[in-house]
């Protein structure tokens, strides 16, 4: 395995609100920073293995 990353691990967790303002770009900055980080890996809604074949 090459790599493995939570995907979503941030934004399925928010509460909408509707005054809510969301920075996306801030949003998307979290979700890079800690879909490769554990416990945040295992709890994304969908996690990506990236293999490679020898």
């Amino acid at each position: 395995m090459v790599c493995k990353s939570g995907v979503r691990v941030i934004n399925d967790y928010m509460k909408p609100y509707p005054d809510q303002d969301i920075n996306v770009d801030k949003l998307m900055q979290m979700e890079l920073t800690y879909s490769r980080k554990q416990p945040y890996i295992s709890i994304g809604r969908f996690v990506h293995f990236i293999g490679k074949f020898a």
